[in-house]
């Protein structure tokens, strides 16, 4: 029976990479329903707790497809959960990918304390890798706290790390934190080419997972020029939109529609504006409703 819940919990951890989140939820469940019937598993594998990487698993899909205020206090309760573990490799994974979740989330408030012990702990245990994914974190959240130089340049060595490393499961994100961190100092030409080439390397890899985010940036950055081009950052939106839509990511394709929206707006189109948000509100209501908020 065991195996059979792992094997559940490592397709739910694969279908959310791959982009299908109504898949990865509905694995996760049904490793945890199984595992209710021969209570809670301790199985750690390779230095990782297989249930507390499914509870991670959950927080995220939870958010992408919709519900928010439950990933967030999911993610929060994987990390503390995550502090009571051993080896310490458990609580500096839980920390690297439940954070992005809060961040996700604009939560910045729950981060700095989570990711000073993470940095802490993967230093003092030999965790090079978990250092950088964690450093990379601690730099996006300086600059979405008002620090954009200093998370500009916590994020130019945390990449440094993770290439290598080879942390490829974190390097987009890192690449795409970096690119808006650089936009929002004004160094935009630097901003253009590093998310141009975390969209190419990306595509290259296929990792499709992180394409809604990553184009979304790009428009942003395109709007935060000096010579904004509204219809180049438009087309880029909706292709973002369009990436999370076949991903039922309605948490990502609402955080794109949301500048598409301003732009039309600014550009004289509110109703159109008006009309596609509630379209994003409908199916992300329908999205909720069909995968349901329920918890383990």
């Amino acid at each position: 029976m065991s195996d059979r819940i792992i094997a559940e919990w490592m397709l739910a951890a694969a279908y959310h990479l791959a982009g299908d989140q109504v898949a990865a939820m509905k694995h996760c469940r049904c490793g945890f329903e199984l595992e209710k019937a021969i209570g809670r598993l301790d199985i750690n594998l390779f230095g990782y707790d297989h249930h507390l990487r499914a509870e991670i698993a959950l927080a995220r899909s939870l958010w992408l497809l919709g519900s928010r205020k439950q990933a967030c206090k999911q993610a929060l309760e994987a990390m503390n959960e995550a502090t009571r573990l051993a080896p310490a490799a458990n609580y500096c994974m839980a920390v690297v990918h439940s954070v992005p979740v809060l961040l996700w989330n604009g939560n910045t408030g729950d981060v700095a304390d989570h990711v000073d012990r993470a940095i802490s702990l993967a230093e003092k245990h030999s965790l090079r890798g978990l250092a950088a994914a964690a450093e990379a974190l601690k730099g996006e959240w300086l600059f979405m706290s008002g620090r954009p130089a200093a998370g500009v340049e916590a994020l130019r060595q945390a990449l440094k790390a993770l290439h290598r490393e080879q942390l490829h499961m974190v390097i987009p994100a890192a690449s795409r934190a970096l690119a808006d961190g650089l936009a929002r100092s004004g160094i935009h030409e630097e901003a253009r080419e590093t998310i141009q080439s975390a969209i190419l390397s990306a595509e290259r890899m296929r990792q499709i997972f992180w394409m809604p985010e990553l184009l979304r940036t790009q428009a942003q950055i395109i709007l935060m020029s000096p010579n904004p081009d509204h219809a180049a950052a438009e087309l880029v939106l909706r292709q973002s939109m369009d990436h999370a839509r076949r991903q039922r990511a309605s948490g990502w394709e609402l955080k794109a529609a949301a500048p598409l929206a301003r732009s039309m707006k600014d550009r004289g189109r509110g109703v159109e504006a008006r009309t596609m948000l509630q379209q994003v509100f409908d199916a992300r209501s329908v999205t909720s409703r069909s995968t349901g908020p329920r918890m383990h």
